[in-house]
Formats: C-alpha cells, structure tokens, sequence
C-alpha cells in the first residue's frame, strides 16, 4: 500500500511539472526550451548572448532531426555556448544522459590539476584532520592542519552542501588554527552547494563589514527585466581568523564556492591565487520535466557587484593567475600551495 501511494505521489509530482501545452514532439520540445530560457534566464546581458541569432542556427537543425539522440545534441550544443553550469538537462528514465553547460571540455581539465591526497601526504604535518563526507566511500574530503615546516594554517573545503556538515566545525577549525602565521583556504574543484552555508562559513573570515553584491530574479520578457536587487554584505561573525589569508581557486570552483570567493576577495587580508572560476553563480530556480522524459532547469538571478559589473561569464578573477601543471601533479607536487605558502613567508 505504501509503495502504491509512493507512485501516486510521484506521478502526481511528475505531471505537474509537465507544461500542459508541450506537444510531444521534437520541435515543440526545442521551442520550448529556447522559450523559457529566453522569458526567463538571468544571465544573457552579462554572457552577452544574441540568443534570437542562436535560434535561427539550432531551430531548423531541431525541425530536422530523426530521433531523441539527435533533437538532444542539438539542444545541448545550443545550451553549451551559455557556459553556466546551472543551465543543465538529464534523461534519467531514457537514456541516462546528463549535461551541465560548460562543463564537458575546461573544467574537466581543472578538475585534474588539483588532488587533495597530495595535499595530505606531501604537505600536511601529521596531525591534520580528516573529515569524511561520506563514511561508505571511505575517503577523507574536509582537511585542516599547518604545513610541514611552517607555521602556516590550511584548510580544504570540498563543497558548501548541508547534508555532510562539516561547515559546523568550521569554529572548532579556526580555534585550532588561530596561532599560526597565516592561512591558506582552498577551494579548488569546490562543487557548490548553498549559500545559507557558504556564507556561514565566510563570515569567519571576515573582517570588515561592506556591502559585496546584490541578487536580482527576473520577472519579465525582457532580458533586462529584473526585480528590485537584494544587497548582501561582508558580516564578521563566531570565531574569526583576519591575519593574512591566500585562497586557491581554479576553474573548478563552481556556484557556491564562487558566492564564497566573493566575500573572501572583498576583505584585504585576502590575496586570490589560481585561475578564474567556472562562472555559475545565480541559483537554479526553474525546473521541468518535459514530456520526452528530459529534466531541463536553468537559474533566473543576475549576480551584480556594487559597481554594476558581473561576475557572471566571468568567475572570480585571481589576484595572482597560476595554475598546476597535471604533471606535476601525477608525481604529488602542488606549485600552487607552494607558491601560497611563499607569499605568506
């Protein structure tokens, strides 16, 4: 009885998020897709995306194709040239497809040039912490301790999600840490999460109060119709740590990690070392299922700087670009901690 009330459920919440009026076919689907994208996406003005010109090249490409394989490929090739990850697509009940926008060629290549085992076994004194996030796969992801030989600080954060909480030793972490001379925060190949968290976590680094960034969803056909900006700010809070700070990132640092670097790189105590961020920052907050099985969601926020720049299109910018070489890397060296811990000697 429980599972068939499940199913119930689960149809009931399966055919509301269909679009009554979708026709199932291929061309309806694709028009769909550029429709809503082009009512409601955040981020075309920042991307500087001609999205018209972009449906006169896929559209009679989509009018042709044969079957799903190929009406699937021509909207993710289109989806692709936006470059933000939040805009992505599945075929769970088909295929098994997944997609992510930008995902497939550069950030796969960042993913490499990092590897927190080498951080472990080649740089950590030994009486760091581990933290596993997930007690089957047995593998340790949030890391704090000092660098051997040096009085120098390191953390590693994974991501900012809720469920594995680690962020909730983020005070005990600073406690333990506050004598050293500085600090290294690394969130390389950092996959997001939420920014309740994120923040949570950034407040203890800060030292000044200012106002950072604003929020902004849209609410018209237009794509520059937004609603009134939600302002947010740089707020010290618990325990703090403001001596001298370099945080690593590089282009696998994603949504909620990028959200984190910008509080991390409005406070002067900081210095930014890597390479440029992925550049998905707005939160996802459209979501459908289509009726080919396909679940298509993209965000519909505008992250903006005081100034009325974005970093959306862009990521967070280092202050000092550099970036490992997978080499390098393969045989456990790490130049960009090394180069960290220089700029703090």
């Amino acid at each position: 009885m429980k599972n068939t009330l499940l199913l119930l459920v689960c149809l009931l919440v399966f055919s509301s998020c269909i679009k009554d009026e979708i026709e199932n076919n291929h061309e309806a689907i694709f028009n769909f897709i550029w429709t809503e994208m082009d009512e409601r996406y955040g981020g075309f003005i920042p991307r500087n995306i001609n999205w018209d010109s972009l449906y006169t090249v896929y559209h009679p490409q989509a009018q042709n194709v044969e079957d799903e394989s190929q009406l699937w490929d021509v909207c993710t090739r289109m989806l692709d040239v936006l470059d933000d990850q939040h805009v992505s697509m599945s075929d769970n009940i088909i295929g098994g497809k997944g997609f992510a926008s930008g995902k497939i060629n550069d950030e796969l290549v960042a993913e490499k040039e990092f590897r927190l085992k080498n951080i472990i076994n080649n740089y950590l004194q030994d009486d760091y912490v581990g933290i596993m996030l997930d007690e089957e796969d047995e593998e340790i992801q949030y890391v704090y301790g000092t660098i051997e030989g040096e009085n120098i600080g390191y953390i590693y954060m994974p991501n900012f999600g809720e469920s594995n909480d680690w962020y909730k030793e983020i005070d005990t972490t600073i406690e333990q840490l506050k004598d050293t001379d500085g600090l290294i925060v690394d969130v390389r190949n950092n996959g997001g999460g939420l920014p309740v968290v994120n923040r949570y976590v950034a407040g203890r680094f800060m030292e000044t109060e200012k106002y950072i960034f604003s929020v902004q969803t849209r609410n018209g056909p237009e794509h520059d119709d937004f609603e009134e900006p939600i302002k947010y700010y740089s707020t010290p809070e618990g325990e703090t740590y403001t001596k001298p700070i370099i945080a690593l990132i590089n282009h696998s640092t994603v949504s909620a990690g990028e959200e984190f670097m910008i509080f991390m790189q409005s406070q002067d105590h900081v210095t930014v070392l890597g390479s440029p961020t992925s550049n998905a920052f707005s939160a996802t907050s459209f979501e459908k299922f289509l009726p080919n099985g396909w679940y298509f969601k993209f965000p519909t926020q505008l992250y903006l700087y005081p100034d009325g720049t974005s970093p959306e299109g862009v990521g967070i910018i280092p202050d000092i670009y550099q970036v490992n070489d997978t080499f390098e890397v393969n045989l456990g060296i790490d130049r960009l901690l090394e180069s960290a811990v220089e700029l703090l000697n």
